[in-house]
């Protein structure tokens, strides 16, 4: 994944994890109003245990947060969660292989 940018860091149970968004997200969270303190929340939000199973699987998820209006989809390499892009809806598809996550309104 490219350099990126910092966003975050945070202390779990003795874990710490890292969240980055690669050049193409920030430009992506620029174009569709979405601040890093939402992509942030987001990737949190999906709590320890499904954090530690994406990091340990090396897998792919969608997040869609429907109250904020958007949906991440986000990479992760060791405890470091990589957002790769952001669209500015919260209903879409993903791709094949990639783990859906929903937020918000259940």
């Amino acid at each position: 994944m490219s350099k990126g940018k910092f966003l975050s860091t945070i202390k779990i149970n003795n874990n710490t994890w890292s969240l980055r968004a690669t050049d193409h997200a920030l430009e992506r969270m620029s174009q569709r109003n979405v601040d890093a303190y939402a992509a942030t929340a987001a990737v949190i939000a999906l709590g320890e245990t499904v954090l530690t199973e994406l990091r340990n699987t090396n897998d792919e998820a969608m997040i869609l947060d429907e109250d904020a209006g958007f949906a991440l989809v986000v990479g992760f390499k060791a405890n470091t969660a990589w957002v790769i892009t952001v669209i500015n809806k919260a209903r879409c598809y993903a791709k094949t292989g990639t783990r859906v996550y929903q937020l918000g309104r259940e």
